[in-house]
């Protein structure tokens, strides 16, 4: 509570009481309602547990409140737990997520995380649609409060419009349906009942794999990295392409990709005794799916797009290298998912140094 009357006086001071109560009652709903969503996910994909777990408090809508806060005053200093830090503004909500659960295990970790995710959505204009919509079906005009005073920093870098990611909210949702009861058996089935290997490719003429297997990810924590950098990855790219291109170049650099790892698996590999731990003439029965190898590619499109950024890792800017980056987050994909090939991913990332040359 003290933390929640400190964001207080911050935010209505600068939003004024009618915008800053609108908020706290908007974020109420949707903390809520995210925190149901993530637990059911949580109990579909990892425990069933996840679905009997119990929340209540009010800390989810001051995490959501923190986002808001670290968004308009980017410039402050920061304190966690009474210590003055020094860390760019939107990793402090982050700190904080993982202190506070370490010192009272007990809380609902996925409630903060939800709190976290609505702030988010809030800030980078996803739940404003949402949020005129429903008050249309109620038969109201979307609500608008006026500010008491401009935001820090709005002059500067004022909100552009037609940020949210479509095209990669899309891909994200066919990917969790895909993975539950959702969708039609068959679909389902279409999709998990290969794995692409280049002797079926090749070999049966199963070119339907080139694309389908990538649809598919090998468990709950395969999904959780590809959709969020999809995500990240859409709110960038979408901006400049649109959300149909963004869709179609995603697909087409996923069978292409596909089609190289096929030609280098069925043709040139099998000469070798041994390739990055498998034996050469193994490697055309090795199976692949998911879209690692295509996200990866793309970090090539988001640096032609925004040479001046930070490196992009799920939605967070990194300070490293664009060329350091993916390197890091292929060995970190290798120890997280140590049984993956890491070939197809070093293939993902020459085929971005690629799309990053001809770009330029």
């Amino acid at each position: 509570m003290v933390s929640f009357i400190w964001k207080g006086m911050v935010l209505e001071n600068m939003l004024g009481s009618g915008q800053f109560l609108y908020i706290v009652s908007l974020f109420s709903v949707l903390c809520g309602g995210t925190l149901v969503g993530l637990n059911y996910l949580l109990g579909t994909f990892v425990d069933s547990s996840f679905y009997y777990q119990c929340a209540v408090g009010f800390s989810g809508v001051i995490f959501a409140l923190k986002v808001l806060d670290n968004r308009y005053f980017p410039g402050q200093g920061r304190r966690v737990m009474g210590l003055d830090i020094n860390l760019p503004s939107g990793y402090v909500v982050w700190l904080e997520l993982v202190l506070i659960q370490l010192i009272t295990p007990n809380a609902s970790l996925v409630g903060h995380l939800a709190g976290i995710l609505v702030g988010l959505a809030y800030v980078y204009d996803i739940v404003k649609p949402m949020a005129d919509l429903a008050w249309k079906l109620l038969g109201q005009e979307p609500v608008r409060f006026g500010q008491r005073g401009s935001l820090p920093g709005s002059a500067a870098a004022p909100r552009r419009t037609g940020t949210i990611p479509f095209g990669a909210i899309l891909l994200s949702a066919a990917l969790i349906a895909l993975q539950t009861n959702v969708v039609p058996f068959e679909w389902r089935s279409a999709v998990k009942g290969h794995c692409m290997t280049s002797n079926l490719v090749f070999g049966h003429h199963q070119w339907q794999l080139l694309l389908l297997p990538a649809l598919h990810t090998s468990e709950p924590l395969h999904l959780i990295y590809t959709v969020l950098s999809l995500l990240g990855l859409g709110y960038y790219l979408e901006r400049r392409t649109g959300a149909v291109r963004f869709m179609v170049e995603t697909v087409g650099l996923t069978v292409v990709i596909n089609f190289a790892l096929c030609l280098l698996t069925y043709y040139v590999f099998p000469n070798y005794r041994e390739v990055a731990g498998v034996r050469g003439y193994e490697t055309q029965y090795k199976c692949f799916l998911g879209l690692t190898a295509t996200v990866i590619a793309m970090k090539g499109l988001y640096a032609a797009y925004y040479p001046w950024n930070q490196y992009l890792f799920l939605f967070f800017l990194v300070p490293v290298p664009k060329l350091i980056g993916p390197v890091l987050e292929i060995a970190l994909l290798y120890f997280l998912f140590p049984h993956v090939w890491i070939v197809g991913n070093v293939i993902g990332f020459v085929a971005g140094l690629l799309l990053l040359q001809t770009s330029h």
